[in-house]
């Protein structure tokens, strides 16, 4: 089921009108396949996921920082 939650959020940041958004949407959607990654043992994911969600943070820190 939580592969299932990080597909969805992961095809839900497709809709994201705001890049803020995206970017939360997108670290709960890495957080999901990151926790079935390590329910499973699946390396590539684990990684991925690992590398994606400091990246997606940075750049959320970066969208919140700007002036609108």
């Amino acid at each position: 089921m939580i592969g299932y939650f990080g597909a969805f959020l992961l095809v839900l940041t497709f809709f994201m009108p705001g890049m803020v958004q995206l970017r939360i949407t997108a670290i709960c959607s890495s957080l999901a396949w990151l926790t079935y990654g390590l329910a499973d043992t699946l390396y590539p994911i684990i990684v991925l996921h690992m590398v994606l969600i400091p990246l997606n943070s940075y750049r959320l820190w970066q969208a919140v920082r700007q002036p609108h």
